[in-house]
């Protein structure tokens, strides 16, 4: 399933490197997105936020997906304002507006197979870590790992059901979550 992942990952970046005028390498987004997801697909970095992956719909996004992407930037900015008033309400309907646009924009922009190589490639990373740190004896971590491998496969099952929108979001937490895991156990993410 990493293999699934790497593949989907690269192909992403690779799409978004040719989308990009002149030698993408020239451009320093371009060539750190690629290097990005290269090194999750290898399993040296951490798995692509829900933000990344955002990233990466921005720059394959096609003309006729400008619209869903637009809006989804437009939420997001309008979140980061709420943040910064004094109505918490306010900036909580403002935050799940944007992320639940965000979402919607990286299931059309990028598809179910990257939703469905996320989940399994988190659902890999989730074992693995419980195990690390199983073997430290840190049992919150390893209770932190088995809740994110629980939301994966919540996640599978609503992508089983061909709701990849929920799936990308309890996926989404339980990659933030598997995340902050790895970096309590150090860089090592295997």
């Amino acid at each position: 399933m990493q293999r699934i992942l790497g593949v989907t990952l690269l192909v992403l970046a690779l799409a978004a490197c040719e989308r990009m005028p002149g030698d993408p390498l020239d451009d320093p987004e371009a060539a750190a997105l690629l290097d990005r997801m290269r090194a999750a697909a290898s399993g040296d970095a951490p798995l692509p936020t829900l933000a990344e992956l955002f990233d990466v719909a921005t720059v394959v996004g096609r003309a006729d997906q400008h619209e869903v992407l637009a809006r989804a930037d437009t939420l997001h900015a309008a979140a980061l304002d709420a943040l910064s008033s004094s109505d918490a309400e306010q900036a909580d309907l403002a935050v799940t507006a944007a992320r639940e646009a965000r979402i919607r924009a990286v299931v059309e922009v990028l598809g179910r197979p990257a939703v469905a190589a996320l989940i399994a490639h988190g659902q890999e990373r989730a074992l693995s870590l419980a195990a690390r740190a199983g073997s430290e004896n840190d049992h919150r971590l390893v209770r932190m790992s088995e809740a994110a491998g629980d939301m994966l496969e919540r996640a599978r099952r609503d992508f089983l059901r061909s709701d990849s929108h929920a799936a990308l979001d309890l996926a989404a937490h339980a990659v933030d979550l598997l995340n902050h895991v790895e970096q309590q156990l150090g860089s090592d993410p295997s």
